[in-house]
């Protein structure tokens, strides 16, 4: 790729990664303003439920017996519940965050609570010895306005008794400003199997298959992206080069004008217009760094002269290609003692760039 080619794409390229940058920006922005909120958010998560017997049949011999009363083993069961109260959000909670008319709670759909809840552990020692729990009625679970820091959580065991028909499920109530409530069934969620067990089970055939759909919604999603990002750029594209035109035209015209009646012939002239025009500014300082560097120059022409391809480092290949685009110009000329360099066609050049700024 010649030194031309390169600096045409870069500039392209510039273009698009400007425009996705402010897409991306953007929402970003957007995000930060709209969506991200350092506030807390209580999640009360059941991690467990586990039957204390596992009898579905009536047996004339075996009675169970919950406060000295029967209980028929085939529709009545009791469930061990162990309950995690954390604040999973980015912010704490404080005590001047509860509403003390409508207290921070639980309360049972479809069953009854046998016993008082049990703290068995918490992230820290204030909440192991601050925090209270009651039980205001069989069916509501109420927390004293303890602090509940970011990411602190405590655990709770509950006793239910509840119809073997129907799984008892937690609903919370009360308010804490700022603060979403919200109940998480974590052991249900855990016997369900995740998205990836999905995607990867099933035979050979069926993996085969999969992944040739996999690799087809891929390579159509990249070219819905690919062509959504185009028309983005397209239209400021277009602007981008319009405007470029118009400032390559601002600064060719001041250049005519003062190079008028100036020393530099016609085809002087016409020769850094016409590159300044197919290839912008950069190239006319690319040649003119090359032109400074006398002992870099040499080396490449005489590297293309023996024709070698120097390929360790891309500037260096970019700037032999300058080499030969000059030696075709008549920017630098071969004479019999190796090679000089046209001040005239330079100095133009430089002039040029002068403008251009």
């Amino acid at each position: 790729m010649s030194i031309k080619e390169e600096i045409d794409r870069l500039g392209r390229k510039g273009v698009a990664w400007n425009v996705i940058s402010l897409i991306v920006g953007s929402l970003i922005g957007i995000y930060g303003t709209f969506y991200y909120e350092k506030k807390p958010s209580v999640n009360v998560e059941v991690l467990s439920a586990a039957s204390v017997f596992d009898v579905h049949e009536n047996i004339s011999r075996l009675q169970i017996l919950l406060d000295s009363k029967p209980i028929d083993s085939k529709t009545q069961t009791l469930t061990v519940f162990v309950v995690k109260i954390i604040n999973d959000g980015r912010s704490d909670v404080l005590p001047i965050h509860y509403d003390q008319a409508d207290p921070f709670g639980f309360s049972i759909k479809n069953g009854s609570l046998m016993e008082a809840p049990t703290l068995i552990s918490a992230s820290n020692n204030y909440l192991t010895q601050q925090l209270k729990v009651r039980a205001d009625t069989r069916e509501k679970v109420i927390f004293s306005p303890a602090i509940i820091e970011a990411n602190d959580f405590f655990v709770l065991k509950l006793l239910v008794f509840h119809n073997r028909n129907y799984t008892p499920t937690l609903e919370p109530f009360g308010k804490i400003a700022g603060t979403n409530i919200r109940v998480t069934e974590v052991y249900k969620e855990a016997s369900t199997p995740s998205i990836f067990s999905k995607a990867f089970s099933g035979n050979l055939v069926t993996q085969a298959m999969r992944s040739v759909g996999y690799f087809l919604g891929f390579f159509l999603l990249m070219i819905v992206i690919a062509m959504l990002v185009a028309l983005i750029v397209w239209p400021f594209d277009v602007i981008s080069k319009k405007r470029e035109t118009q400032r390559k035209n601002e600064a060719i015209k001041r250049f005519k004008v003062e190079t008028k009646d100036s020393k530099y012939t016609k085809e002087e002239i016409n020769y850094v217009i016409d590159q300044y025009k197919q290839h912008g500014k950069s190239y006319l300082e690319s040649i003119d760094k090359l032109l400074s560097d006398k002992d870099t120059l040499l080396a490449l022409l005489k590297i293309n002269e023996q024709g070698t391809e120097f390929r360790k480092r891309i500037r260096r290949e970019l700037s032999s290609s300058i080499a030969l685009d000059l030696l075709k110009e008549g920017v630098v000329v071969k004479n019999k003692g190796g090679y000089s360099v046209n001040e005239r066609k330079r100095q133009a050049l430089v002039e040029l760039i002068q403008y251009a700024q």
